[in-house]
């Protein structure tokens, strides 16, 4: 069987995730790709560029998402 990657230390939290609303799913994506990236320091101009956005919009194109 396989695993997603959020059930490793929490089980059944991929299953909860999805349960949400879309638009509750992007902003618990969001405020986690922030807390992540804000750890990491050393970003590209490409992906400053993509946290700002998301910091001011909450969301990203689903091209920003693609790179």
């Amino acid at each position: 069987m396989n695993w997603h990657i959020l059930d490793q230390d929490a089980p059944g939290l991929a299953t909860r995730l999805r349960s949400l609303p879309r638009d509750r799913q992007r902003k618990i994506l969001a405020a986690g790709s922030l807390f992540t990236a804000e750890k990491r320091g050393d970003l590209s101009k490409t992906t400053a560029e993509v946290l700002d956005d998301l910091r001011e919009l909450r969301l990203i194109t689903p091209e920003q998402a693609l790179i």
